[in-house]
């Protein structure tokens, strides 16, 4: 899959790795994987299965190459598809290294412009179609979480994106804008929330518990200085929660009582941090978006700020 160089230099060997290679196997692998029928519909249960092993080793998920690393991601999450609803990994570990690869993969939809934009585009489309993300509720409680958490942020920074924000549009040949590429921005972008979302709530309603972990993503966009200056990763989280209400009533409730007891958020909240105030940020903008779920905690906040008065 790649080539390497021997260098000598000051008394020493060096090995450059070559991986143009790489991303050329990877384009044909994928283009012929995203044809291939599932294992059920061939009768063999475990085709891909040694394939899939071989792509998820350490040396392929860190290669540094944003081309590498789309087509790679392309690649796995077909065999996933290939192999659902079954695991084709038995290693936990390796299982999660997979899917947090490719909800890192994800980012590159922040940039509309990328020439490779429509195969993250297909990369978004085959998760959420197959659910392939469900396989992390197969993970034990801390790992299910990190994939969750990294969807929530990966999501949050597409939804930032530059390109996503910017008002400028392109231009035909006579300088006038072009309403019809506007419109097609805007409605990509629509997509690709939407899809972002239905996957992130379908995670949060089915997995055994949402840890602190990942309320503290959705926390952290909800207040400010987020709020003033990532309006669109701010509604993203406005919407994930209301969409997600009934999933989180209960673990959003009991955070909010603990931490009024003592007075902070938990450690685990590390994005948006302890101190009292940020405690009563999270609440108040959790009541302008739902206040249901602050209602129950309202007498204790009011004992609480009589207190400190």
């Amino acid at each position: 899959l790649f080539y390497t160089e021997k260098e000598t230099g000051k008394g020493q060997e060096r090995w450059r790795i070559f991986f143009e290679p790489v991303l050329v196997y990877f384009q044909i692998l994928s283009e012929a994987l995203q044809v291939s029928d599932t294992n059920d519909e061939c009768g063999q249960p475990d085709r891909y299965r040694t394939l899939i092993c071989h792509l998820a080793q350490s040396c392929f998920l860190e290669n540094s190459s944003k081309d590498v690393q789309i087509w790679l991601a392309c690649c796995l999450a077909d065999i996933l598809r290939v192999f659902a609803p079954n695991v084709p990994l038995g290693d936990p570990s390796q299982l999660r290294d997979v899917l947090i690869f490719i909800v890192r993969t994800l980012k590159g939809l922040e940039s509309p412009s990328n020439p490779l934009f429509r195969r993250y585009f297909y990369l978004l489309e085959n998760i959420s179609v197959v659910s392939t993300l469900v396989l992390a509720l197969e993970l034990p409680p801390d790992d299910a979480s990190q994939v969750i958490r990294m969807l929530l942020k990966t999501s949050m920074e597409i939804a930032n994106g530059k390109e996503w924000k910017s008002e400028v549009r392109e231009t035909s040949e006579d300088g006038s804008a072009t309403e019809e590429d506007g419109d097609d921005k805007s409605e990509s972008r629509d997509k690709v929330i939407g899809l972002l979302i239905g996957m992130i709530s379908k995670l949060l309603r089915d997995v055994d518990q949402v840890s602190a972990e990942v309320l503290d993503v959705l926390f952290f966009y909800l207040i400010n200085p987020q709020k003033l200056n990532n309006r669109e990763s701010y509604n993203m989280s406005r919407q994930i929660i209301q969409v997600s209400q009934t999933s989180l009533e209960a673990i959003i409730q009991s955070l909010l009582t603990q931490s009024l007891l003592s007075g902070t958020l938990p450690g685990e909240c590390e994005l948006v941090g302890s101190g009292r105030k940020k405690l009563h940020d999270v609440i108040l903008e959790l009541h302008e978006v739902a206040p249901e779920l602050v209602a129950p905690v309202l007498p204790q906040l009011s004992c609480s700020l009589l207190g400190v008065h």
